[in-house]
């Protein structure tokens, strides 16, 4: 053989084994971004769920005090209420899942979970001052305490709304509307 063959099956032998290195490399890189994919969309998923179950245990915990501001329970029924409906654990656990996922993957959340926790708060402290009084006359005044309940009632539902809506916009642009 001469050296123009030898160059010649040189470079085929070459040019074989750099397709078969490169192709390993694209698969490789494929694979990977298909997985990292997954995963996000995993996490979206999860963290959609965990802020709809927040949501939800919010507004049952909210509707049992309707019943004391109209005077039809005490204080210590509706303190019953929310016992029993707190008593079946959730799926997705709520706020505890919410803050890590926020926190490790999807940060861009997190303007409309504290804006959620906010009104959560708000919500605490016009409850506080209902529960003042009905220490304080053995009733809540409902014409005190009734239209301040309700905007914060009303505010909860519209923060989570807009937690629901702002996961669901970063997990579109994080994973794509794009179901593999």
């Amino acid at each position: 053989m001469n050296a123009a063959a030898w160059i010649t099956l040189g470079l085929g032998i070459a040019t074989i084994l750099a397709s078969g290195v490169t192709s390993a490399f694209v698969t490789s890189r494929l694979n990977r971004s298909k997985d990292r994919f997954e995963f996000l969309r995993g996490k979206a998923e999860t963290l959609y769920l965990a802020v709809d179950q927040y949501a939800k245990v919010l507004g049952q915990h909210a509707l049992t005090y309707y019943p004391v501001l109209r005077g039809e329970i005490d204080w210590n029924q509706m303190l019953d209420l929310q016992i029993a409906s707190g008593s079946n654990p959730g799926k997705h656990e709520g706020a505890e899942v919410m803050e890590m996922l926020v926190a490790l993957y999807f940060p861009s959340v997190r303007p409309a979970l504290d804006e959620l926790f906010a009104a959560r708060d708000a919500f605490n402290e016009v409850t506080y001052a209902m529960k003042r009084d009905y220490r304080r006359y053995g009733e809540v005044p409902a014409q005190e305490h009734g239209t301040k309940f309700q905007r914060a009632v009303e505010l909860m539902n519209e923060r989570g709304e807009a937690l629901q809506r702002a996961v669901v916009e970063t997990a579109r642009s994080t994973v794509g509307t794009k179901i593999a």
